[in-house]
């Protein structure tokens, strides 16, 4: 039944050779098909839940049912017209699902809350376990303080957990290498995945000693306050941004059109450089440029040596897929808005040629070039030496004059991002060039002005990180008692 794709550990598996490799069967218990919804689909029985559920009948631990441990497990209609406002001085932030995994999720939405049935269950608590229904089904996430503020699509699952169990240690459990299979080998669909709530219910989930569920809580919980402290910092770089530079605060509302609801405009011939398209030449784009040209420090390009050494992006190349102890971590343009890096790929050391000029280096800016442009990060320390796709711009500071902080906090900023949107080109999906991302407009404060703006930036990341590393502590916490449990129930 269990249909699983042969990869060969001496050389590099492309996407290709994984269609072309013969599969590989897996026998099923029959009781299996019993216990189930009687799925004859071999992805339901892949190998990694074949395992976990072996590790778990395994276990000398208790093992009970997730609806007995849980208040509620839910999703809401998502036939609802949802009821959007303008903005946020007349509607509520709305996230989408995909938004809540963001390492800074802001809301680019707004609704009118009275306008919902059941308003409070569209709201997130903190406390709950949220669980990603469609797309990349199956991705945990604990609600903390600043997800509180939001309102969210009916799609993901909400699991509100009852004096049983603690929601950071049920977190930790579905983040797992046992829990996870089980949760995502219920999905179904054809282009696109789905979970439904009762494919949850019957989620065996073992109950491990109270103390040592208690650590891995404690750890989840201060994995997402450090994320929670991050974002706070970044609000603070965000208000020192506009007070050093002495710019104002802006509505999109302020850009002059010839008629305001068709927003048709007219430019210079001697402005046009080139460019036909309308979005180049944006009254947008002028706005923020005469509002930076009043602030307090000259204006800059974002390529001018005082700012960056080197703004590229690498070439296309042929990817070869390998297992992780063979590759390098891989990062697409998705990943580096995420809190950490989900569903993430490894590329082959041996068979990439050239493989160093898609490698990244700790405090370099990181700016989507293709598809979704705009999104910025700063590369850790954690990414120092893993690859990324020619889909992510990197612009290389020049940390002796510039401060890699000030130059992420500024292309954030609506001055920075509307400019290098304006730029974008293509038809079906949007580019942009290095060309175009060195010739945005920065201002150009002294050393110690970008390091006021800077410096917070830069401690987000780093609490960014140690969260990261605290999560993964109480995740594979799980996993060795869990695994303990099942060495010596047998």
């Amino acid at each position: 039944m269990s249909a699983m794709q042969y990869l060969p550990e001496k050389i590099g598996v492309t996407e290709e050779i994984i269609e072309e490799k013969p599969l590989k069967v897996t026998s099923v218990n029959a009781r299996w098909l019993r216990q189930g919804a009687l799925r004859l689909d071999g992805s339901h029985y892949a190998e990694e839940a074949f395992q976990a559920k072996r590790v778990l009948e395994g276990s000398s631990y208790p093992i009970e049912p997730l609806e007995n441990l849980t208040r509620d497990i839910f999703m809401l209609p998502l036939k609802v017209k949802i009821p959007l406002a303008a903005d946020d001085s007349s509607g509520a932030p709305y996230l989408m699902q995909s938004e809540l995994y963001y390492f800074r999720p802001m809301a680019r939405k707004y609704i009118f809350p009275s306008r919902l049935d059941e308003p409070d269950k569209w709201r997130l608590k903190e406390g709950w376990v949220i669980v990603s229904q469609s797309g990349n089904v199956g991705i945990p996430l604990y609600v903390s303080r600043r997800l509180e503020s939001f309102f969210v699509s009916p799609n993901p699952l909400r699991l509100l957990c009852n004096e049983r169990i603690l929601p950071g240690y049920l977190y930790a459990y579905l983040s797992s290498r046992i829990g996870h299979p089980l949760v995502v080998r219920d999905k179904f669909g054809g282009t696109v995945d789905h979970l439904l709530p009762h494919h949850l219910k019957a989620l065996p989930v073992p109950l491990i000693p109270e103390e040592q569920r208690r650590q891995i809580h404690d750890k989840v919980v201060r994995a997402y306050r450090l994320r929670d402290e991050a974002n706070d910092l970044l609000d603070k770089a965000e208000v020192l941004l506009y007070e050093e530079l002495g710019l104002p605060k802006f509505s999109e509302n302020e850009a002059q059109y010839l008629h305001p609801e068709a927003k048709g405009f007219s430019t210079k011939v001697g402005e046009l450089r080139l460019r036909l398209d309308a979005s180049y030449h944006t009254p947008l784009v002028r706005l923020i440029l005469e509002k930076l040209k009043k602030g307090k420090y000259p204006l800059t390009a974002i390529g001018d040596p005082k700012i960056s050494k080197r703004v590229f992006i690498p070439p296309r190349f042929k990817r070869i897929y390998v297992r992780q102890k063979h590759g390098v971590p891989f990062l697409q343009g998705t990943h580096i808005v995420e809190m950490k890096p989900y569903d993430l790929k490894y590329i082959s050391q041996k068979f990439t040629q050239n493989l160093h000029q898609w490698i990244l280096r700790a405090g370099w800016v990181l700016v989507t070039c293709s598809g979704t442009i705009g999104r910025v990060t700063l590369t850790p320390d954690a990414w120092d030496d893993w690859a990324a796709s020619q889909h992510i711009l990197r612009v290389v500071p020049n940390e002796t004059e510039s401060n890699p902080g000030y130059i992420a906090a500024f292309l954030s900023s609506p001055f920075g991002y509307h400019q290098v949107v304006a730029g974008s080109y293509g038809a079906v999906v949007s580019e942009i060039t290095a060309e175009h991302l060195s010739q945005v407009s920065i201002p150009l404060p002294p050393r110690e002005v970008q390091g006021k703006i800077g410096n917070p930036v830069l401690e987000a990341y780093e609490k960014k990180e140690e969260a990261n590393q605290v999560e993964d502590e109480a995740v594979k916490m799980v996993e060795d008692v869990i695994r303990r449990g099942a060495t010596n129930g047998q």
